[in-house]
């Protein structure tokens, strides 16, 4: 239910627009939205663009992990009673079974849907660069990858969720430092930072020393004979568009994992190939 006490009386007071037609008056308030509210509100929810199930997910997921901040973005409703905006914030309400605090907005034109959602969406990058985070895109970038375990397509995660992992986990931003500014740098022109960056995370947690070593030699080729893996991966790399997409970056992250093992039980490898399955999926060698 709406708690009318809980509504901010200064935000409540009504506000006239005028359009080149006749005066608009919208009413702005934050309220406490529960499940069943959020319900009814979805109910008025008859001219919107299809929901996305993966953001519903994202978004009800924060809010039961605690991590959901009231920012003021409204919930905006027609004078007609229509939902204008926020099926997907309602819905997750819905989802979590949480109740939240989020502003809303009556009284708009339903004309107004048309220029809502125009703007360019603020992504955990941004946002960390506003706190002066160094590096902030590829950090974020890395840390979804990290909570996507690579498949950043199949699934969906909050910037809120991305700034937990950051803070949390004290090996990322020095991945990332070393990847972007460090010895590393130069592997940049082997394959995209954020690949590099993430794969580097991931054979760091499963052995520290062997990691630095093997990506100290992919990055300068240093002390490798002729047929070992990892200067065959630099060859492959090279002439490897792995920057391209979801696909592109599954291929690279294959390529690095198959040389990565290959290189710790000590074979010989002309040349590394990306592992498929019967249907051709790509797969990644889990590594060891």
């Amino acid at each position: 239910m709406i708690h009318n006490d809980e509504k901010d009386s200064a935000m409540a007071a009504p506000i006239q627009l005028n359009s080149m037609t006749a005066p608009i008056q919208v009413e702005t308030s934050v309220e406490t939205i529960d499940p069943a509210t959020a319900a009814r509100m979805l109910d008025a929810n008859v001219n919107n663009r299809p929901l996305r199930k993966r953001v519903v997910d994202s978004y009800a997921e924060d809010m039961r992990a605690g991590r959901w901040i009231f920012n003021g973005e409204a919930i905006k409703i027609a004078d007609d009673g229509t939902l204008l905006d926020g099926q997907h914030r309602l819905a997750a309400v819905v989802q979590s079974g949480v109740t939240v605090r989020i502003a809303v907005v009556r009284g708009l034109p339903r004309s107004a849907q048309e220029s809502m959602d125009a703007g360019a969406r603020r992504t955990a990058g941004d946002a960390l660069s506003l706190r002066g985070e160094k590096h902030s895109h590829t950090v974020a970038a890395v840390a979804r990858l990290i909570l996507t375990q690579g498949d950043s397509v199949n699934r969906q995660v909050s910037n809120a969720e991305q700034v937990e992992l950051i803070n949390s986990d004290p090996a990322l931003r020095w991945v990332v430092g070393s990847v972007v500014t460090g010895e590393l740098a130069q592997l940049k022109y082997v394959a995209p930072t954020a690949l590099i960056g993430y794969a580097y995370w991931r054979l760091h947690h499963v052995d520290s020393y062997a990691c630095a070593e093997f990506f100290q030699r992919l990055a300068t080729l240093s002390n490798l004979h002729a047929k070992s893996p990892i200067l065959a991966l630099h060859k492959k790399l090279i002439g490897h568009n792995t920057g391209s997409g979801y696909k592109g970056r599954r291929e690279g992250l294959s390529m690095i994992f198959s040389a990565w093992n290959a290189w710790r039980k000590g074979e010989d490898r002309d040349f590394i190939r990306v592992h498929t399955n019967s249907k051709g999926h790509i797969v990644i060698p889990e590594p060891r």
